[in-house]
């Protein structure tokens, strides 16, 4: 029926063709401004995060979040719009972009991070922009120069999945600036519905019936001068020196250098890592003093001095590395200012981005000579002095790097990476592919895909099960985004809860290359979970470059996905450096408080009160009968408290009340456990001694129940307590591991002890030799008999 539907919107909607007038040429240069546009969502008929809405009708309804943070809109590429049709109400498709990320760029400094106050969209999680910029409707001028025309089948009808972008004109070597500079009238085109709103035309200055431009105000800058309204940092570029030739250098030469102080970590990175959107060699003056000099994993990667900006790159050359990285923190924390951010800097300063430093040392090494930080010089006994210190003979220029497409560049080129064959940086999961050590026989490998912000994850597991990553805001089940996947099926996305997990629809399933496999290695069977997930997704936990809260499980050896038991723990991974801490499960002191009563209740006392009616005969008068009392009555009290932490600390935790077996069991022993109190409290009594009567009947009932009960609970709670010991260990020291295996065989030699103590004296007592009560009645019964058996 959908199809059907379809169709038939597809016959009936008006729809318009782009048609590139004659004098359009390969190598021109145009100018045009319109509506930014994702391919994804031109393609997808209606927003993707207004499904609502029609793409080409309501582009002003497009999201900065959708456009700019989504990788699914961001890897389609982009277009600018031409003008609405007024027949249909839809836009002309436009021009293509060629350059990703410049767009990405001028449009993440142009929106804003804030809420949309009618909640009505997203908020942009990389813009940078100011609070009072637009979070919606992305207009700009775009300048570049036609290098395809495209195959001519480009077609708006507003009819989802019906629209196509591969018929307009390509546009490389683009700028993109503010829509408010008006287009130089010689290169300006424009995309406009013909009379009859069939087709569209691309119109330039050259025809007869171009449409002017909209009036704009005298001060708003044309194309001749816009290259002081780029989106772009104010940042003075000096000409970058002649190159000198640095075989001159020797070890033991005395250096001095003034320059931007920048972290070896965000130099391999490409970006900076706390603001992404930002290419670390162009623009190292937005550097916050508080990643560089508070941030572990730039503070340990070391630091290099940067030499001065190629204007034929718009980059800063690498410089020298520094040796002595106490030394630069020691003078970058003097300089830095802890009211904007730092929070080890001393406040001295006024420093808050872009730290500055001249720079005296002497060369310790001359590098292995390659173009990446490993291949600049070593300065070393360095002295860190205020960036107008100048010097009396500055350094020789080292290596500036030749034009990068940026980080996330189509051919993924990276600033500052290493070029194939290269050293990649250890630290860096956006080069090289990261492994984290989940448990024993389960791994974690992932890299941060920056050209389409995802992450691409594989998880190998030793056996055959279902596996899950999940990514979590407090590090519980309960709320977090899980991908589970069993063998024989594919990953899928999850919405976890406290006892239960529900797969999402099929529009949430964004997953890519997922799949699930099983190998043999050896003997040994290896389940291995792959797929790539988009960093920030809507109602989804964002996945961030950084530290993430994440939960791992699987199944054992069930491949059917349902409860993990104790095969589960919260881990936190930095998937930008590959660094991870085990997180220590929370309250240890009780939940071993709890085995401890529990223990003691059911393996210590219970087999006791149990062991004294079975040993009866050996103790004089009453004893037997007050050992009995006070071991039951002690070993309930203990239930009581274990039971009331286990209530009070799974509701601390978060986590469901009676799902586990354990849990389940639990619950039962306790409601058993009472009435069986209650039970011995409301016991029939025996007939006098010298009545000769016989047991009542109820009487004989309630000794056959109670003898019952009692065998039953002892069975399960030495069931319960082994299973104890497996849940304890699998959140505190780990499933098999050397603490377990102690305690288990601890704890079985103990339960065999009283096992076979209460079987010696069960066959004896009751079956070999004749109970006192039963010799027919003859002296041989004690005065106390009758409080002895009243309790039996």
């Amino acid at each position: 029926m959908k199809a059907l539907q379809h169709a038939l919107l597809l016959l009936l909607s008006t729809h318009a063709t782009l048609t590139v007038t004659a004098d359009l040429m390969i190598g021109d240069q145009v100018c045009m401004t319109g509506f930014i546009m994702d391919t994804f969502c031109i393609e997808r008929g209606t927003l993707l995060d207004a499904p609502s809405v029609t793409t080409m009708k309501n582009p002003e309804l497009h999201s900065y979040h959708c456009l700019l943070d989504v990788g699914v809109c961001i890897n389609s590429g982009y277009q600018v719009l031409g003008s609405k049709d007024p027949m249909n109400g839809l836009h002309c498709p436009g021009l293509r972009i060629d350059d990703t990320d410049k767009v990405l760029a001028a449009g993440r400094a142009h929106g804003t991070t804030m809420d949309d106050p009618n909640q009505a969209f997203f908020a942009c999680s990389t813009c940078s922009g100011p609070d009072d910029n637009p979070i919606a409707g992305y207009k700009a001028t775009i300048i570049g120069t036609v290098s395809e025309l495209g195959d001519g089948m480009g077609r708006v009808t507003g009819a989802p999945g019906a629209d196509s972008v591969a018929g307009t004109p390509l546009l490389t070597n683009i700028q993109v600036l503010d829509s408010m500079v008006a287009c130089d009238p010689t290169i300006m085109v424009t995309v406009e519905a013909d009379a009859g709103g069939n087709e569209c035309l691309i119109r330039s200055a050259g025809d007869n019936d171009v449409v002017a431009p909209p009036p704009m105000m005298d001060d708003i800058p044309t194309v001749t001068d816009a290259t002081d309204a780029v989106v772009a940092t104010t940042t003075t570029t000096v000409a970058a020196p002649p190159p000198a030739d640095v075989s001159d250098l020797m070890v033991g030469d005395e250096i001095c250098t003034t320059g931007f102080i920048m972290d070896t970590f965000c130099i391999n990175r490409g970006t900076l890592l706390d603001a992404p959107s930002v290419v670390t060699l162009q623009n190292p003056d937005l550097h916050s003093y508080h990643c560089l000099l508070d941030v572990p994993v730039c503070v340990n990667s070391g630091f290099q001095v940067l030499g001065e900006k190629d204007p034929s790159t718009g980059e800063y050359c690498l410089g020298y590395r520094l040796e002595e990285t106490d030394t630069v923190v020691a003078s970058g924390r003097a300089a830095g200012s802890v009211e904007d951010g730092c929070t080890t800097c001393t406040g001295n300063g006024m420093g808050t981005k872009g730290y500055r430093a001249t720079v005296k040392g002497v060369i310790k090494e001359l590098g292995d000579g390659s173009q990446s930080v490993s291949g600049q010089p070593l300065l070393t006994n360095i002295q860190m002095l205020d960036a107008s210190v100048e010097c009396a003979t500055p350094a020789p220029q080292t290596v500036c790097l030749g034009s990068p497409d940026g980080a996330g560049s189509p051919d993924g080129a990276v600033p500052g990476t290493p070029s194939a064959g290269e050293k990649a940086p250890t630290v860096d999961c956006s080069s090289v592919t990261c492994e984290t050590t989940l448990t024993e026989g389960y791994t974690l490998k992932y890299k941060i895909n920056e050209a389409d912000a995802t992450v691409t994850m594989e998880a190998t597991y030793k056996g055959e099960a279902w596996l899950g990553i999940a990514f979590s805001e407090d590090e519980r089940m309960g709320g977090s985004d899980g991908i589970l996947g069993s063998p024989g099926g594919i990953p899928q996305k999850y919405r976890l809860n406290q006892g239960f997990i529900e797969i999402l629809s099929p529009e949430e399933q964004t997953l890519t290359e997922a799949t699930m496999e099983t190998t043999e290695d050896g003997d040994q069977t290896m389940t291995v979970m792959r797929f790539t997930k988009l960093l920030v997704e809507p109602n989804h936990i964002d996945v961030t470059a950084g530290v993430n809260k994440m939960l791992w499980a699987n199944g054992g050896d069930s491949t059917t996905i349902g409860y993990h038991g104790t095969n589960r723990a919260p881990i936190q991974i930095n998937l930008a450096s590959g660094a991870s801490d085990t997180v220590s499960a929370p309250n240890m002191g009780a939940w071993l408080a709890h085995g401890i009563c529990a223990f003691v209740a059911w393996g210590m006392l219970a087999p006791s009160a149990v062991n004294s009616a079975i040993y009866r005969s050996l103790f004089k008068g009453p004893l037997w009968f007050k050992i009995h009392q006070f071991a039951n009555a002690s070993a309930y009290a203990l239930t009581v408290i274990a039971f009331a932490i286990a209530v009070a600390f799974i509701s601390k935790e978060g986590n469901p009340h009676w799902f586990s077996s354990h849990a389940k069991m639990g619950l039962s022993m306790f409601i058993i456990a009472s009435v069986q109190v209650l039970w011995g409290a409301a016991r029939p009594h025996l007939p006098g001694p010298d009545s000769g009567d016989e047991k009542t009947t109820i009487r004989k009932v309630w000794e056959i129940k109670h003898r019952l009960t009692g065998t039953i609970l002892l069975a399960c709670g030495f069931w319960q307590m082994s299973a104890g010991i497996k849940l304890f260990a699998g959140k505190y020291s780990g499933v098999g591991s050397v603490q377990e295996q102690g305690v288990t065989i601890a704890y079985w030699i103990w339960i065999g002890a009283e096992v076979a103590l209460l079987l010696i004296g069960g066959v004896y007592f009751k079956l070999l030799r004749k109970p006192v009560e039963d010799d027919g009645g003859n002296d041989a019964k004690p005065p106390t008999q009758e409080k002895e058996d009243d309790a039996v």
